[in-house]
């Protein structure tokens, strides 16, 4: 080991334990302006907003983990110390935060349009059913009965637990690549058939989505320490595996409450005409086919045309009495004419306007 890595456990274990509260209250700023957006914008929360907080409330203890274990890293990979420390629990901390993020992902990417193209649909209904199985694969590779003959800080030294510790750890991390190199892959079909987004915008939701391939990177790095790297100091190399395992969660929170910003999937159009112009959201097009909100409809007093406007309906009524007659026409020959009662008709009736 290079003599640059040996260096006393405080020194470095506070560098560490500094950039991991440093992120935790990065990630926790996050939440609360993506909180504040969506309660401003939407007056309520949404399912992936939910599934955010679940990942938040999961990265603290993962937080607290770490400041208590860098006082003896030893501990954690010995399995001698508590329960709250033992790597059973890190895993089920980690790996569940990781799988929210997928899961807001997955459904914020379906609220915006996801599924507006039949074969993105497909793609899409496909990654979620992967990222699922996924997450329950990783619960079988665990020993489960040894952890129910001897307990868990026992196994941790059982030989055969510590030759299949690499084994597990590999494929949950093949896991965590394959599933979020999927699931990044539709944002990018989704704007690439994005026509109203300019273009500026579009290379800003690239980059911001890309910051997400650090998880991978950060995924695999820590598996090659648990496994490969770093076996001359077991302290060094636990703390680095909590840094880094909370480092991977703390990212990812962070660029989905960065990505869930509804105003990056679209666009302000102020009318050029008056000052009072005000900005409002178009829907999106994906190639002809309009997704995201519905264009807004201006608004038409109807309070000096019905006496019942005060009643919570879906529909107004009407009369056509206030409206002036269209100019008749004169029929062309071999065409019928119009019944009576038609829309040229002073008994017609009344006319259904949304309101």
């Amino acid at each position: 080991m290079p003599n640059v890595m040996r260096r006393d456990g405080p020194e470095y274990n506070k560098g560490l334990l500094a950039i991991i509260w440093l992120m935790t209250s990065a990630a926790s700023i996050a939440l609360c302006l993506r909180l504040y957006a969506r309660y401003q914008r939407f007056k309520r929360l949404y399912w992936d907003d939910f599934f955010v907080i679940l990942a938040w409330i999961l990265l603290v203890p993962l937080a607290a983990q770490a400041t208590v274990s860098y006082s003896n890293p030893a501990t954690l990979d010995s399995g001698q110390g508590n329960l709250f420390l033992s790597r059973p629990v890190t895993q089920s901390l980690s790996y569940t935060a990781l799988w929210c993020i997928k899961l807001s992902f997955l459904i914020f990417f379906r609220r915006i349009g996801a599924c507006a193209l039949p074969k993105l649909k497909r793609y899409f209904t496909a990654v979620l059913c992967i990222t699922i199985l996924a997450y329950c694969s990783i619960w079988t590779i665990n020993p489960y009965g040894c952890w129910a003959k001897h307990g868990i800080a026992r196994c941790e030294r059982d030989h055969d637990v510590k030759v299949m510790r690499p084994v597990a750890l590999g494929i949950a991390t093949g896991l965590v690549v394959m599933t979020d190199c999927l699931i990044i892959a539709i944002p990018f079909v989704l704007l690439s058939n994005v026509r109203k987004i300019p273009m500026k915008k579009k290379l800003l939701l690239y980059s911001l989505f890309s910051v997400e391939v650090i998880t991978v990177i950060v995924a695999i790095v820590r598996c090659v320490i648990a496994t490969l790297g770093m076996q001359s100091d077991a302290d060094l190399r636990v703390a680095m595996l909590l840094f880094l395992t909370h480092l991977e969660a703390s990212i990812a929170i962070i660029v989905a409450c960065v990505a869930s910003l509804r105003s990056l999937f679209t666009q302000e159009d102020q009318s050029r005409s008056g000052t009072n112009a005000t900005p409002k959201l178009q829907a999106i097009r994906v190639k002809g086919k309009r997704i995201g909100p519905p264009l807004s409809v201006r608004s038409i007093p109807l309070t000096a045309f019905s006496s019942n406007s005060h009643k919570e309906n879906d529909e107004m009524t009407v009369p056509l009495s206030q409206f002036s007659a269209p100019p008749s026409r004169t029929p062309s020959p071999g065409l019928h004419r119009p019944r009576e009662g038609g829309y040229a008709a002073k008994e017609y009736g009344h006319l259904q306007v949304p309101r």
